[in-house]
């Protein structure tokens, strides 16, 4: 059997065949021999042997998939201004685990612009991506938080509340809807039996 361009010649019967849509060893997979192999799609390699030239698609990331950031910053008139590195560093998830000692009552947390969260990230991030920011509140104040938007905003939070309670970790996925712009949506908020 012979294969070019989109037709299966069988050599056997001299039949020449339309092979659009028909998969090719999804039962017993062989070998086979392009020039040009695309996918429009996901596709799963389990080797990949390049001699010329390889051209990916989409946006490969690198550094650390998850980071842990201790915060300790301290609190002037009830609100704690957090860095662009607080809430970045990995581009799955962000554990941030807030542990200023709060005294009085509760405060505010007030997110960096998102141009300043992408200048501090360690990988490439791009509009239309997304990672989880876990928030820790285990301080020994027993006070909440509550998460508050950047001055601006560039940063939009949706969801019913942005409160994270003492004792608790609120989850969000964030989304950079462009390099200066970005949502937090609130994925609820949930006990932590003890501190990280």
């Amino acid at each position: 059997m012979q294969m070019a361009a989109n037709v299966l010649f069988d050599t056997k019967i001299g039949d020449v065949r339309k092979i659009d849509g028909m998969p090719i060893g999804s039962t017993t997979p062989s070998t086979g021999a392009f020039t040009t192999l695309s996918s429009s799609g996901a596709a799963t390699l389990a080797s990949l042997g390049v001699t010329g030239t390889l051209t990916v698609g989409g946006t490969a990331q690198t550094g650390p998939a998850q980071a842990y950031n201790h915060v300790t910053t301290s609190i002037t008139s009830h609100n704690m201004n957090l860095t662009a590195a607080n809430i970045t560093g990995g581009w799955i998830t962000v554990f941030m685990d807030i542990t200023t000692t709060i005294s009085g009552q509760d405060c505010t947390i007030t997110l960096p612009t998102v141009a300043a969260t992408v200048a501090a990230m360690s990988f490439t991030p791009y509009a239309g991506m997304t990672y989880e920011l876990d928030i820790y509140n285990d301080q020994a104040g027993q006070y909440n938080y509550t998460l508050t938007a950047d001055s601006g905003p560039t940063w939009t939070l949706a969801g019913t509340a942005q409160t994270i309670a003492y004792g608790t970790v609120r989850k969000y996925l964030v989304t950079l809807t462009s390099l200066t712009a970005g949502t937090m949506q609130s994925l609820g908020q949930f006990a932590i039996g003890a501190a990280p």
